[in-house]
């Protein structure tokens, strides 16, 4: 705290003082003064800055303007969140870079933006990075056993709750691709998916023939 920083520096011994001693002293409160006038300054146009920008509006902000096709304010929004270690953000980005949104779209990128936003916890990054390499895009075209990495990736999202995701998962264990073929295992995934609300996985469900009496 600056008082307490001030009160320290002006703590004056109560013995006699040599000359020196004397001159130091001079020098320090001469310090002390300078020291007071700089953190009262600091203070004062600390205080009469405006409050900063929280990242939660910078973020509900950007999802605005994704929302109105203005995708280069949404990236300029988006960027310095991600730098600090915004999952969500990240996320955003990437679908912008995936997509060709107010940049050249880049599948390289999206796919680096993704996975950083996956291993940050981010579900709808994880959904969209197992889907990359189920398709082979970005540098998954160039890389082995991807149908298990996009089995792993839609299992953690689906696990997370990501309805999306665990149509997909349930896609995989019907066609056992990444994993092996389980149907059980994918209608249990494709009810989850439903009672949620995905519609692909309520009209699977519906067409599905009913077992008999």
């Amino acid at each position: 705290m600056p008082g307490s920083l001030l009160a320290s520096l002006t703590r004056i011994d109560s013995q006699p003082k040599s000359p020196v001693t004397t001159l130091r002293q001079t020098q320090l409160n001469a310090l002390i003064f300078l020291l007071s006038g700089a953190i009262c300054l600091a203070v004062s146009a600390t205080e009469s800055q405006p409050p900063a920008l929280g990242d939660v509006t910078r973020l509900q902000q950007a999802d605005e303007s994704i929302d109105q096709g203005r995708y280069v304010r949404a990236i300029r929004l988006l960027r310095p969140l991600s730098d600090r270690g915004s999952p969500a953000a990240t996320n955003r980005l990437g679908q912008l870079y995936y997509l060709g949104k107010g940049v050249r779209a880049d599948a390289d990128r999206a796919f680096r933006l993704f996975d950083r936003a996956a291993h940050a916890d981010d579900p709808d990054a994880m959904f969209r990075l197992g889907r990359m390499y189920l398709l082979g895009e970005g540098p998954a075209r160039s890389m082995t056993d991807t149908d298990r990495q996009s089995a792993i990736w839609f299992f953690e999202a689906a696990r997370r709750g990501h309805a999306e995701a665990q149509y997909f998962l349930a896609l995989l264990f019907l066609a056992g691709t990444g994993v092996e073929r389980e149907p059980d295992e994918a209608i249990k995934w494709l009810r989850r998916s439903a009672a949620a609300g995905h519609p692909p996985a309520m009209r699977f469900l519906e067409a599905r023939p009913q077992p008999g009496p």
